[in-house]
Order: C-alpha cells, then sequence, then structure tokens
C-alpha cells in the first residue's frame, strides 16, 4: 500500500465524520497567520504548471 493511501485511510480513521473542528483562540490566530501569509517563489513548480502537458499535444484523428 502507497504512503498517500496509508494517509488518506489513517485520516479517515482520525476525522471520520467530523465536519467541525473547535480551535482556541490562540490555536486559530496560527492557522489564520498560515493562511495570510505572502505565498513563497517556487520557480521549479512555475515551469512545470506553465509548459504544455503531455496531453497538451494529443490531437484527436
Amino acid at each position: 500500500m502507497s504512503w498517500p493511501t496509508q494517509l488518506l485511510e489513517r485520516a479517515a480513521e482520525v476525522f471520520g465524520g467530523r465536519r467541525g473542528f473547535a480551535l482556541g483562540a490562540e490555536r486559530w490566530k496560527a492557522v489564520v497567520s498560515v493562511l495570510d501569509a505572502s505565498v513563497c517563489d517556487m520557480p521549479h513548480m512555475r515551469k512545470l504548471l506553465n509548459e504544455p502537458g503531455i496531453f497538451s499535444v494529443y490531437e484527436p484523428t
């Protein structure tokens, strides 16, 4: 079994059907600060996402 599959199965075990998560004020501030942080530059990822994909050159006949 691959690690992503194991990770997803474990997350399902831990969180189950939970739809809400209660956080205290300090933890909520930490979450918000991470979400508000500026993004870091990732030149390799930018290049990858701007290059044509393997299916971009496929033209059905």
